[in-house]
């Protein structure tokens, strides 16, 4: 490691990644990151632990090998989206291995404009559209990947929907939210019965950059099959979850996101109708997160912070509620679309 590298924020809860770094790389910089397989003494969080089945939502070894075999590289590349360009990769000592890939200039999403997550959405849409009903048969690409992570969500089972913390919600809301984590089952049933496509699955704001007309996207561990619209609701809720935009733009957000994914879609000849489309946005949207108030819930409790911590994102679990309020509006009425049809 150079004396002089520069440590960056990563999810220090997942094992799989022991650091991330910036590097000096000749006359530029670049990305280091070690990746480990699972350790045999626990650490990180109970939520994040790796596992060396490929098949498993969190395998450790899957970023890795989507660099190496140049599938990240390749598959959104027509739609002009693009993973880093692999400098090194080499195995190291304990199974570990070291990656450095091309640094990426620009601006990360949490400095977008609603038209640029809007221009995002619809590339997104241009790259998935071929991969519909045809998800490319790589034994370590993941498969039910939402399920699995929802099965590893350390949430309160029986949350105090009755208490202070929750009566700062309007009824209405309040109702919903509880309605949202009790059938959490059915909205997962719904997300999984969705037309299927490749999809990178951690499409959050601190992933993605853009220079000029290129966007660039990092962190493919769990890249695999999803639903038509998974990662376009991923962008949409953790574009709100950790403050980085402020709750007013939340409708022009989805209706930019939303309408350039389905524009995307078309422009690829995808024939899926457009209520699909948009059941598949709601669906995945209101599934991975039906656990988000109950945990809120549980951190308000114990006076503990909520957000990204690893990137310096997290604050007080009162202020969030107030903050997310217009993306819980949001996400019951999502459930509402995905159980009417």
């Amino acid at each position: 490691m150079q004396a002089d590298a520069q440590p960056l924020p990563f999810n220090a809860g997942n094992p799989a990644t022991v650091g991330v770094w910036r590097v000096r790389h000749g006359t530029t910089t670049a990305i280091e990151k070690i990746i480990q397989p699972p350790p045999t003494a626990f650490t990180g969080s109970p939520q994040w632990q790796t596992s060396t089945d490929p098949l498993h939502w969190n395998y450790w070894k899957r970023e890795l090998l989507a660099y190496r075999t140049g599938l990240c590289r390749e598959v959104f590349a027509d739609a002009g989206l693009c993973a880093p360009a692999v400098l090194d990769a080499r195995k190291l000592p304990e199974g570990r291995w070291r990656l450095v890939l091309a640094d990426c200039p620009g601006r990360t999403a949490a400095a977008w404009t609603v038209a640029d997550s809007g221009d995002f959405a619809n590339r997104l849409g241009r790259a998935q559209a071929r991969f519909v009903h045809q998800v490319p048969r790589i034994s370590w690409l993941s498969h039910n990947w939402l399920g699995q992570y929802l099965a590893d969500r350390d949430v309160d089972p029986d949350p105090d929907w009755t208490g202070a913390f929750a009566q700062t919600w309007p009824p209405h809301l309040r109702a919903g939210l509880q309605r949202l984590w009790e059938r959490r089952r059915e909205l997962l049933a719904v997300a999984a019965a969705l037309p299927r496509t490749l999809c990178h699955l951690d499409v959050w704001p601190m992933n993605l950059f853009t220079t000029g007309d290129q966007y660039s996207i990092i962190d493919w561990a769990f890249i695999g099959e999803g639903a038509v619209g998974e990662d376009v609701s991923n962008l949409i809720v953790d574009s709100m979850t950790d403050g980085l935009y402020p709750p007013s733009i939340l409708p022009e957000l989805v209706s930019a996101s939303t309408e350039g994914y389905l524009a995307g879609l078309r422009a690829s000849g995808c024939r899926l109708d457009v209520a699909t489309v948009r059941r598949g946005i709601a669906a995945t949207g209101a599934a991975k997160y039906t656990w988000l108030a109950p945990a809120m819930l549980r951190a308000a409790q114990r006076a503990e912070p909520v957000g990204a911590v690893h990137y310096g994102l997290a604050r007080p679990a009162t202020e969030a509620f107030d903050h997310r309020r217009e993306l819980f509006e949001l996400l019951v009425s999502w459930a509402r679309l995905a159980e009417d049809g």
